[in-house]
């Protein structure tokens, strides 16, 4: 409540000196900083646990304890310039994080493939493995976000992602369309990589990609996790990855769309 003039000058004794000084002491009395309340000034909210999960440290740390040895990094096949990469909520797509990197796929020889990993918010305990197109070597319609993924995947892009699957894809340990030459070291035909083309990056990744999915959103929920149920879905190159999946491992998923 404000005081009146004469109210202040009584308070301090009456006089006129120390009504002086009275008066002097009031108009020294700061009043409340405008800026501090200014629209510069509003603390941001604090990220989800969803969001702060999707960094490269989490997501390395989550990837430690698998029984593959998966490396999680930027890659050169791609617009994958970064480890992860967080995609806010938009439209009907909820929020979802991708993460990059290799994993082992001979650990004799240290041989390595590629993989591109898409984890939603909106989880529904199912895990997707994708196909390649052509000679792989790219994730060109094996990426859940982009309009390419129509061509194998069928749906529309972000579909994957809306219904909550959680959706790994490999390059089958070799970078770039060309069709032949990455098979060949020194004038040679080199089979690591042959193998992983033809089989084994995919056997190998249904493994990784089923485990590295119940780590992270363990992790991320605080509980064990559990896969209802695991598919494989490809055409095209991706067709041919489908009848290997069904004849030389069909154990490994629930169901195969070739």
């Amino acid at each position: 409540m404000a005081l009146s003039k004469k109210a202040t000058l009584r308070m301090l004794g009456g006089s006129g000196l120390m009504a002086g000084v009275g008066v002097l002491a009031l108009g020294l009395v700061p009043t409340p900083d405008a800026s501090l309340h200014s629209a510069d000034n509003v603390v941001a909210a604090a990220p989800s646990p969803f969001e702060a999960s999707c960094n490269a440290e989490f997501m390395q740390s989550t990837a430690s304890g698998l029984s593959t040895i998966v490396t999680v990094q930027a890659l050169k096949n791609g617009n994958f310039r970064s480890a992860t990469k967080f995609q806010p909520a938009k439209g009907t797509r909820p929020a979802f994080c991708q993460v990059s990197g290799s994993f082992v796929t001979n650990i004799k020889t240290g041989k390595t493939a590629n993989f591109l990993a898409n984890f939603p918010e909106n989880w529904n305990g199912k895990y997707l493995q994708l196909g390649c197109s052509g000679h792989c070597g790219q994730f060109y319609v094996s990426d859940p976000a982009v309009p390419a993924i129509t061509v194998t995947a069928q749906g529309h892009a972000g579909q994957i992602i809306e219904k909550g699957y959680a959706a790994f894809a490999t390059d089958e340990g070799h970078t770039g369309m060309d069709p032949a030459s990455w098979a060949l070291k020194d004038g040679k035909v080199d089979q690591d990589y042959l193998d992983d083309f033809y089989y084994r990056a995919d056997k190998m990744m249904a493994s990784m990609g089923k485990e590295f999915t119940k780590s992270y959103y363990a992790k991320l929920n605080g509980k064990p996790q559990t896969i209802a149920k695991s598919y494989f879905n490809g055409c095209s190159g991706g067709g041919r990855d489908a009848m290997v999946a069904a004849s030389y491992f069909p154990d490994a998923f629930d169901g195969i769309i070739g």
